[in-house]
């Protein structure tokens, strides 16, 4: 399902599809309307989870075939992308997705290798923090298909899943 995030200067909301859309208050470019102007980021995977980071940076996660981890600049300009497709971090079908207080990115994985409920965790530079095939996992029994996470203030990480135990 499509997210929405904002940071000072912009709303971003995800397509769902191959794209991101910042919405800036503005008068000029072809998408304006009552003051706002819309401009869409092609990421070349399906967007779905947003996050925006302390510098008003923006990372999506996309469930795609090759499940990526995009990175766009605060004004939208295409800053990097990690694919997770050969097990990096253990990402498989990501969804949500959440930042903690030193910027390292958290994403529940809907589809883990191993059969268990996983969340992944890679650092702001783009390096892999949890292991590679499951990510941070747990028996099904805990924790099934992830789909949501949130990082409280003192850095724990909760993970919504789907099923009665999680």
């Amino acid at each position: 399902a499509p997210t929405c995030v904002s940071n000072p200067q912009n709303i971003w909301v995800s397509s769902g599809s191959g794209y991101v859309s910042r919405v800036s208050p503005g008068t000029s470019g072809p998408n304006t309307l009552n003051g706002f102007s819309t401009t869409h980021f092609s990421i070349g995977h399906d967007a779905y989870g947003l996050a925006v980071t302390s510098g008003n940076d923006v990372v999506v996660s996309s469930q795609g075939t090759d499940n990526y981890l995009t990175y766009l600049s605060q004004t939208g300009g295409y800053a990097a992308s990690w694919t997770t497709a050969a097990g990096f971090a253990g990402i498989n079908t990501p969804t949500g997705i959440s930042l903690d207080g030193r910027g390292n990115i958290w994403v529940p994985n809907n589809t883990n290798v191993s059969g268990l409920g996983s969340v992944s965790e890679v650092s702001a530079a783009g390096n892999a923090l949890s292991p590679a095939t499951t990510g941070f996992a747990k028996s099904t029994s805990f924790l099934s298909a992830g789909r949501a996470s949130a990082v409280d203030q003192v850095g724990n990480v909760w993970v919504v899943g789907d099923g009665a135990n999680s």
